[in-house]
């Protein structure tokens, strides 16, 4: 049980088992995740080559991984699990892997966001592995047999892994008005599926003060709240709203039709794809 406390009598019921169960295939499934999206990712992008999203997450994970070794370094795996384990739930899984789904299923496979992308979860995968891995060791091992090139290089074995920081990438954006943007956007959601006025968060665009965000790029912007649009104003019906940092937005049905491709709603109709995904379709 890696998430045991050894150095203190040890508890055992259903619902610790339980819990400890969900946490381990918490870290599973973020590595089934993340080497699935990089199989055909030959080799990363220079440290220049990050955009923004990406910069933030390998910025999160550079730090957080420092405090997860510090503690195994003590012995203490409860507290480097814990820190793990929050940072995979909150900033990897529950924000960072949800915002690059656009980019990784419907850009063009040598777009320049997608590698970008790619790479960042290479790194990060490569470098959670060496650090679950003398606790972990079976699913490493795991996980080591089915890794693509880019990942495993010329490691043979688990006992071949060696723990490599993740390299220093320039700053990002300040993401406390983002996160919490994020949060209060969130609850809102949930009141609209609840009373069934929408089914997907890319039914919305979001209207406001747009340059209050710092994220600069629209896009990115887009897919951090993924969302169909994020203007200064809308035409479409409003839906709701939320406040954050002073700073009130409101959400409005989306006022174009739905690709049938990405799902986003920026296409002219219903039949036919949106200028995006026609250019990647060629």
């Amino acid at each position: 049980m890696a998430l045991s406390d050894y150095q203190g009598d040890l508890k055992i019921s259903d619902g610790i088992l339980k819990q400890t169960a969900e946490q381990y295939r918490k870290i599973r499934n973020t590595f089934r995740f993340l080497l699935a999206n990089v199989d055909d990712l030959d080799s990363v992008v220079a440290p220049e080559a990050y955009g923004e999203l990406d910069r933030w997450i390998l910025r999160k994970a550079r730090a957080v991984f420092a405090e997860v070794k510090a503690s195994f370094d003590r012995y203490d795996f409860l507290r480097g699990f814990a820190l793990l384990n929050h940072f995979l739930t909150n900033e990897l899984s529950g924000i960072y892997m949800d915002v690059c789904k656009d980019r990784l299923y419907t850009e063009r496979a040598d777009n320049p966001t997608r590698r970008s992308a790619q790479s960042a979860m290479a790194l990060i995968a490569r470098s959670m592995l060496a650090l679950i891995a003398p606790v972990l060791t079976y699913t490493a091992d795991e996980i080591l047999e089915y890794a693509p090139a880019v990942f495993k290089g010329d490691m043979e074995s688990v006992f071949d892994l060696e723990y490599v920081e993740i390299p220093e990438v320039a700053e990002s954006f300040d993401d406390t008005l983002m996160l919490a943007a994020r949060e209060a956007l969130s609850e809102e959601v949930d009141r609209l599926k609840k009373e069934k006025i929408i089914k997907s968060t890319l039914e919305l665009e979001i209207a406001g003060d747009v340059d209050a965000f710092t994220i600069t790029d629209a896009k990115d912007l887009e897919d951090w709240f993924v969302v169909s649009a994020v203007v200064n104003a809308s035409v479409g019906e409003e839906l709701g709203r939320f406040e954050a940092d002073g700073h009130t937005y409101t959400l409005h049905r989306a006022t174009h039709a739905k690709c049938p491709r990405c799902w986003r709603y920026t296409a002219l109709d219903e039949e036919h794809v949106c200028a995006r995904c026609a250019e990647v379709l060629g």
